[in-house]
């Protein structure tokens, strides 16, 4: 656990899903290796809400979703998702078009095995802030 979220080791996993059948507000999902862009940081709370937990929050602007030519990222029971299959057969024709037009909180992001936005490029929060945690 980091910042009271799940991290997944990926030289561990095995890709057995039990991490997705038992998050209880089932926002993790498994994602192909070869996948071109994820989302990092996505929930069913406003825009506001999540912000306030993750500041690299999904605040569901939508802007993802009309700019993916493929139709691969979509919002799903109110938390954006991506679909790898449709996104991989597309190819990198897209110029990356869903991460680019993720502006506002950067919760797309290439995939890579560690976020690109760690809690370290943030401010640490203060303790007013660490008590509401």
């Amino acid at each position: 656990m980091e910042n009271h979220f799940p991290v997944i080791d990926e030289a561990l996993c095995v890709g057995c899903g039990q991490c997705v059948k038992t998050c209880p507000k089932g926002l993790i999902t498994l994602i192909p290796k070869k996948a071109r862009a994820v989302v990092r940081c996505s929930s069913r709370d406003t825009g506001k809400m999540t912000h306030e937990i993750c500041a690299i929050g999904c605040m569901h602007c939508m802007s993802c979703v009309r700019a993916c030519p493929a139709e691969a990222v979509a919002l799903v029971d109110g938390v954006i998702r991506i679909d790898q299959k449709k996104c991989m057969e597309y190819g990198p024709q897209c110029n990356d078009a869903c991460i680019k037009a993720c502006f506002m909180a950067h919760s797309i992001q290439p995939y890579s095995p560690r976020p690109l936005f760690q809690v370290e490029d943030h401010p640490a929060p203060t303790e007013q802030e660490a008590l509401a945690l």
